[in-house]
């Protein structure tokens, strides 16, 4: 796929929140080139516009935790979505409504409905289809610059997919626009639902409806302190996950479930 095809097919939606569009044939991460360019912008003392970074290949494609994601050449959607926030406060809420955001975006294309597995794992039909890594930096006293980045597998086959309990939209639907228009019809949906940017009554509602857990479900999850099980008990009002045990209720504010 060339670069000048790609543009033409590119959904620019009016409601997008994106200035500039930086496309690459490859690039090492689309979250480091957007740290890089968001940096440069603060360092000369203007803060950086609204800009979405899009490769067709990442060689060093980054999950959370340090993790590599998987990004061959034209099989998925790399991006990375630099994005000014007048107020910190704003930065809690904002993994919440991204992640509802591209669900939606995926459900209305796919013949199945796009869940969240929390923290930030968009699944279908129980297995996993994408994942978003949400970074930031200081603007100034009150704003700060989030990087939104994300990664849809698109088009690999059984065979081309990292992991057994991964899946691609080809595999979940034979009718999904072209890789380019989804981009952009993904940064639509995402634009729609920052609209409640800063209401966490909202955010939180909102990703509940779209989890894919259910009451007492068993969770075992990987914290940067250790391991913690139990039940699960729902969602905080802050989007923190609740898990009962026999030692009682825990809260876990970042892990990894399994």
């Amino acid at each position: 796929m060339v670069l000048g095809r790609y543009l033409e097919d590119f959904w620019r939606p009016d409601r997008s929140r994106v200035d500039n569009l930086v496309l690459l044939a490859t690039v090492d991460s689309t979250n480091l080139l957007a740290r890089q360019l968001a940096t440069g912008c603060l360092e000369s003392g203007d803060p950086p516009p609204a800009t979405l970074v899009v490769a067709l290949e990442q060689t060093q494609g980054r999950g959370r935790w340090g993790r590599h994601w998987s990004s061959p050449q034209a099989k998925g959607i790399y991006a990375s979505w630099i994005l000014p926030l007048p107020s910190r406060e704003q930065l809690v809420t904002l993994p919440l409504l991204v992640a509802v955001g591209l669900a939606d975006g995926l459900t209305a294309v796919l013949d199945d409905d796009c869940r969240l597995k929390w923290p930030n794992d968009l699944i279908v039909g129980g297995r996993k289809i994408g994942g978003i890594l949400i970074e930031s930096l200081p603007m100034d006293e009150e704003g700060v610059v989030a990087i939104i980045g994300f990664g849809i597998n698109y088009s690999q086959t059984r065979d081309e997919l990292p992991v057994v309990a991964a899946t691609s939209i080809g595999l979940e639907t034979a009718g999904a626009p072209v890789l380019p228009e989804l981009t952009g019809r993904l940064i639509d949906a995402v634009a729609a639902e920052l609209r409640h940017l800063g209401d966490m009554e909202v955010a939180v509602d909102r990703y509940r409806r779209r989890s894919v857990h259910h009451h007492g479900d068993h969770i075992r999850c990987q914290t940067p302190t250790g391991v913690v099980e139990g039940t699960f008990a729902g969602f905080d009002e802050r989007g923190f996950l609740r898990l009962q045990s026999e030692g009682g209720d825990q809260l876990v504010v970042a892990g990894d479930l399994s």
